[in-house]
């Protein structure tokens, strides 16, 4: 049943008759998004496309990215689970999106990325995955920002090799596991009964 909605969605959106760009932004960036849905929208238009606006986290982004989709003149489409953004992904011509996971699932459907910096996370990727450092927003710089992104599109800097990539991906993955296990044991061998502190953490996951 699930996999029938999701053909359906993705049916609906391929009769709109035009090529489209999924955009996931996240809630808290606060104005820095509207710059997005701008920038969004002109880079489309100029490539007779049409952004895609989904939310990846329905308390934080669902409003925002209904706003988006009116402001950018395009599309919203509801996503209930990790399937859904796939499916939406998958008949993309590219990706566009401050929101990590919408990166990953984009990374796995193998279509041309653009990461829009919201935290050193989304940084981090960008830099693993495109050798550079995502996309930074100024504040409601519109132009500026859509410069930006056609000149990562126009070098090729969104382009990457799949399964380099995933590689890449899962052996950070193994290495953090380990640095986490070491951290922890580390602290039991001292008998220390506070938790880790958020320096530690952030080490572990490359946000610092």
């Amino acid at each position: 049943d699930g996999d029938a909605i999701c053909q359906d969605k993705r049916k609906r959106l391929l009769e709109c008759g035009e090529r489209y760009v999924a955009v996931a932004l996240n809630g808290r960036r606060g104005r820095e998004n509207e710059a997005v849905a701008l920038a969004a929208r002109e880079f489309c238009r100029q490539r007779k496309m049409f952004p895609v606006f989904i939310s990846m986290d329905k308390n934080a982004d669902e409003a925002l990215a209904r706003r988006c989709a009116r402001l950018g003149r395009g599309l919203y489409v509801q996503v209930e689970d990790g399937r859904d953004v796939r499916c939406v992904l998958r008949s993309a011509q590219m990706a566009l999106g401050s929101r990590l996971h919408f990166l990953i699932f984009a990374l796995l459907e193998g279509i041309p990325v653009v990461p829009i910096f919201s935290d050193p996370k989304v940084d981090a990727f960008s830099l693993e995955v495109l050798g550079t450092s995502a996309v930074k927003v100024r504040d409601r710089d519109h132009i500026g920002l859509l410069k930006k992104i056609e000149y990562f599109v126009s070098c090729g800097l969104c382009e990457y090799d799949k399964n380099e990539a995933l590689s890449a991906l899962s052996d950070r993955a193994r290495r953090d596991i380990f640095r986490a296990a070491d951290l922890c044991l580390g602290n039991l061998r001292k008998n220390k009964s506070k938790p880790l502190k958020k320096t530690d953490l952030s080490a572990i996951i490359n946000c610092d």
